[in-house]
Formats: structure tokens, C-alpha cells, sequence
């Protein structure tokens, strides 16, 4: 009788010491995991809030879609291209160089940061000129050893509306994808937009930092 009791009390104790252990477990590992539950649980809910057009387009779709883009921007526009000269290219056009004169004209702050693979002679770079340092373009930063499948795009206040395309050097047809996360709360666009251009923009500034270094090294 007495080693059934010792037996249940031991049985208790273990029992007791199982749930301390895992009380302990579930302390120690249940914040990672409940962090990353939430962050998963938040970009499923930023998913559904954050507009996305996608296919294949033009040059001149290209076009009417930054122009859009320009004309809603209120703070900054940030641009990374290949900076091609032919007849179609959009930093020869006429009616996106006005657009963002317009801009910088009217608003006092706004900003353009432009990256170039091209180093070519442009009507958009001789016009930026006369707004620097509120328009700055950076050109001749990976002329020869640009992906093939290099991703381009032009973001606007920090994110809120976005185009990126995806194509060989040259090619007229692309396939593009439009972000409007206008809806999104302003920490919520800080999140959304590390996200979804965070490396892109990182991976430029540091080919122009390269470039830049490359380029004081052989003066």
C-alpha cells in the first residue's frame, strides 16, 4: 500500500515536472514562433490590401503608365533603366521629361534619383541637369555586364505606386508589374515596400557604388 502510494506520488511528480518542462518550451520557443505567425499573419493581410497588375506591354505602354505614376507622386520618384537612345525610349520622349519638370517645378521638395546602365546622350539627362541636386541621374553604372533578366523599375513615395519590367537588353516587349499600395498605412508601406523592393533598390546602389569606386580608380 504504501509503495502504491510512493509509485502515485512519484507519478504525480513526474507528471508535475512535464509540465514545468513544458511550460518552459512553450515560454522559450512559443515568442519566436508566435512572432513569426504574426508576420506571417501581416503580409497575408497586406496581400489583400495592395493592388497588382501584371502582363506583357509596350514601350508605349510603358509610357502612359509612368506618366500616371509622375503625375500622382507627391514627394520622389526613383528610376533604374538600361537608358536606351533609340527613338521610343522613354528618356527621349518629350511629354515624360515635361511631366517631371512640372514636378519639381510645382513641388517644392519633390526629388528624382535616376540609375542608368547607359551612359548615352539623353534629352532626360540634359533636362534633370538644370534641377540638380533635387534631380540627380547616375549614369554608366553596368553598361556591359547587365542580366539578362535584370529587373528596371520606377518606384514613387516610397513605394505607394510602383512598375517593374523584366527583359533582355533591347527587347521592346516586356513583361511588367504594377504596385498600388496607396491604401496601406505609412508603417505598413515601410514594411511592403522593403518587401517587395527592398533588394532591387539595394542591389542598384550597390552597383553604382561600384561603379563609382571603378570609376575614381582609373582617374
Amino acid at each position: 500500500m504504501i509503495r502504491g502510494a510512493l509509485m502515485s506520488n512519484e507519478l504525480i511528480l513526474m507528471l508535475i515536472l512535464q509540465g514545468a518542462v513544458m511550460v518552459v518550451l512553450v515560454l522559450y520557443l512559443g515568442k519566436p514562433f508566435a512572432k513569426l505567425w504574426a508576420t506571417f499573419m501581416e503580409a497575408g493581410r497586406l496581400s489583400l490590401i495592395v493592388v497588382v497588375d501584371e502582363g506583357p506591354n509596350s514601350n508605349q505602354a510603358v509610357k502612359r503608365h509612368l506618366l500616371e505614376i509622375i503625375k500622382a507622386a507627391q514627394q520622389d520618384i526613383e528610376m533604374f533603366d538600361d537608358g536606351d537612345d533609340d527613338a521610343d525610349s522613354i528618356y527621349q520622349d518629350p511629354m515624360i521629361v515635361a511631366a517631371l519638370k512640372q514636378k519639381l517645378a510645382t513641388i517644392p521638395d519633390f526629388r528624382v534619383t535616376c540609375y542608368l546602365n547607359e551612359d548615352n546622350d539623353l534629352l532626360f539627362r540634359r533636362e534633370m541637369e538644370e534641377w540638380y541636386p533635387r534631380a540627380q541621374v547616375h549614369a554608366g553604372i553596368q553598361p556591359t555586364a547587365r542580366p539578362e533578366q535584370q529587373v528596371h523599375y520606377k518606384i514613387a513615395d516610397g513605394g505607394r505606386l510602383s512598375y517593374l519590367s523584366q527583359h533582355p537588353r533591347g527587347e521592346a516587349e516586356r513583361w511588367f508589374r504594377r504596385y498600388d499600395c496607396t491604401r496601406l498605412r505609412k508603417r505598413d508601406l515601410r514594411i511592403e515596400a522593403d518587401r517587395l523592393f527592398g533588394p532591387f533598390q539595394r542591389s542598384v546602389a550597390e552597383t553604382y557604388q561600384h561603379s563609382v569606386g571603378q570609376n575614381q580608380a582609373i582617374a
